[in-house]
This record gives structure tokens, C-alpha cells and sequence, in this order.
């Protein structure tokens, strides 16, 4: 992802732009300090991996994603990015490794400050990040990259109750255990975990909202049968 885009994407995750909201080329070149032309390039691939909508005559706006969506996105997330994960763990060089425990230190330090949440799911995603560049499989890392990236969007990682928070950053210790060993079976096992895990986070965060989810029993996809 280009570095402009990545700025993009780093204002949506903190939530100065939320789903729904439009976004102006020339608003946004005037923040970030360039001209609109890369502005409108970052736009078209942010759009490419789910993060926006591109209206004709209209411009930008932030994708909204219902349960229903992120359910399908968690399901197919666990099948792609366990095999990118074990991909990359044996091309993993010691600055990957060191950047892994930079990201995890930092999160730990933050987890317990509910206003730091946002700043945290952007952490999240950097440090799956490190993984997804790493693998040599970039076809399959591509799609990885377009089912993590909605999750960002739509603040999923954000709403994780604490124990769900503390569950994650566990598994985020011992994928780092597994990548310095260079085993990439387990560390496919953990990510296997980790993103099942997240999604039953996903689904408690929205019963406590008070809002209807599928049962464990009825997935709306059953992974893993």
C-alpha cells in the first residue's frame, strides 16, 4: 500500500472519519499536505481494497460494513491469512522480529486506556501487517490485505470487551514466540485461533450492544466444518 494511502486509512482507523462520511480531494490534500492528484490516487486504492465507495460526480465515501458482512469477512479471513502467516514465518529477518515486539510492547502499554482504543486497532493492524510484507506469496497476500483492511474501517477491533482485548494480545505474544522459532505450523495454528477468536469478540461486543447475532452453532458460513 502506498504511503499516502496508508495515511488515509490511518485517519479512518482513528476514527477522524467514520463509515458513511464523504471525503474530499481537496480537503484532504490540504491536511496531508500534497496535491490532489495523489490524494485522488490513495482514494482510488483504498476503494480497491473495501475501504471506500467511489461515486461518479460525487467523490469518496467511507464503506459501511452490517454484521452480516464482517461475519463473511472473519470466516474467509481464517482460511487466507493462516497460509500467508506460515508463508512468511521463514523469511521473517530479525528487524521483522524486533518491529513485531516493538508493536506488541506498545499495545500491551495502552490495552488498559479505553481512550486509546482507536490508536490501538491501528497498532493491531500494523502488526498483521509485518506478516502480509513479509510472505513470499503475494497473491495471497493481497487477498489477506482486502480482509483485514475492512476490519480496520469498520472499527471491529475498537468495541473488543477487555478479556476479548487481553485474549488477542496473548495470541499476538505467541505468534511472535512461534516466527523466532521459525515454526510456521504453529504459528498458522495461532493466527487460526486468533482470528476465530476475534470473531466471537466481534459477536459478543454486539450482543452486549444489544444487537442479534448468529448463533455459534449457525455461523452464516460455518468455518471450519
Amino acid at each position: 500500500m502506498a504511503p499516502l494511502s496508508d495515511d488515509v486509512l490511518g485517519l479512518i482507523a482513528v476514527g477522524e472519519y467514520t463509515g458513511g462520511q464523504w471525503l474530499r480531494e481537496g480537503a484532504l490534500a490540504e491536511r496531508l499536505g500534497v496535491s490532489r492528484t495523489p490524494v485522488r490516487d490513495a482514494l482510488r486504492e483504498l476503494a480497491a481494497l473495501g475501504v471506500l465507495d467511489l461515486v461518479p460526480h460525487r467523490g469518496a465515501r467511507i464503506r459501511e460494513y452490517a454484521f452480516a458482512d464482517i461475519e463473511q469477512i472473519y470466516h474467509a479471513r481464517a482460511r487466507v491469512e493462516p497460509a500467508v502467516v506460515a508463508d512468511a514465518v521463514p523469511r521473517l529477518r530479525e528487524d521483522h522480529l524486533e518491529r513485531l515486539r516493538q508493536l506488541s510492547d506498545r499495545m500491551h502499554a495502552m490495552a488498559q486506556d479505553s481512550s486509546r482504543r482507536p490508536e490501538l486497532s491501528r497498532l493491531n493492524n500494523e502488526f498483521h501487517r509485518v506478516f502480509l510484507d513479509a510472505a513470499d506469496n503475494r497473491a495471497l497476500a493481497s487477498s489477506a490485505l482486502h480482509l483485514v483492511t475492512p476490519l480496520l474501517v469498520a472499527h471491529v477491533f475498537a468495541a473488543y470487551s477487555e478479556e476479548a482485548l487481553a485474549r488477542s494480545l496473548m495470541h499476538h505474544d505467541e505468534l511472535i514466540l512461534a516466527a523466532q522459532s521459525g515454526d510456521a505450523r504453529w504459528a498458522e495454528a495461532i493466527m487460526t485461533s486468533h482470528i476465530l477468536s476475534g470473531l466471537h469478540g466481534h459477536r459478543a461486543a454486539h450482543a452486549a450492544a444489544g444487537e442479534s447475532a448468529p448463533s455459534a452453532a449457525d455461523p452464516g458460513g460455518s468455518f471450519g466444518q
